[in-house]
């Protein structure tokens, strides 16, 4: 588990993958509030109660298609606002999937860009420096969810500038 960023609510960022859930889960944490689940095939309960699960499973194949990578774009985006809005009101958020690299890192990405006022390359860049590869891949090597990243951006299609988009969403 990796911290990405830290709010000057004071509230954090952490990314991970299943196996920091299962941590949790069982050990707890009492830095981490919310816990997004963003791998269709992995979706626990808390036992305890301790943390606001974000249960929003998807499939992470860079060859699914253009309607289902359309349904991951809206999922991720609403989950980046529920993060975005934790992290305002100073809770610390996990951000996970399966290994922690995609999934988590595409909801990870656009809340950076929504809380940190990051350009799409520059989320990007910061989650492959700060995550570390897990078995030999790295961050965000689905091409298809980099390119989410980018088209989601305020500029994609749209006359609004980014600055004028990320004092919207602040």
């Amino acid at each position: 588990m990796d911290r990405i960023f830290t709010h000057k609510s004071g509230a954090q960022l952490w990314q991970g993958g299943m196996h920091d859930v299962n941590h949790l889960l069982r050990l707890g944490n009492d830095q981490i509030s919310v816990i997004g689940l963003f791998a269709q095939e992995y979706q626990p309960d808390d036992p305890y109660g301790r943390y606001e699960l974000i249960k929003i499973g998807y499939d992470d194949n860079p060859k699914v298609g253009d309607v289902e990578l359309s349904r991951v774009a809206t999922l991720a985006d609403g989950a980046s606002d529920t993060f975005s809005d934790r992290l305002r009101a100073g809770k610390s958020c996990l951000s996970s999937c399966a290994m922690g690299l995609n999934r988590s890192s595409l909801v990870s990405a656009l809340t950076l860009m929504k809380v940190a006022g990051m350009a799409p390359g520059q989320a990007v860049n910061h989650i492959r420096k700060l995550r570390k590869p897990q078995h030999g891949m790295l961050p965000l090597c689905n091409p298809r969810f980099v390119k989410i990243i980018h088209d989601l951006a305020p500029t994609a299609g749209s006359k609004a500038t980014y600055t004028e988009w990320y004092s919207a969403h602040r």
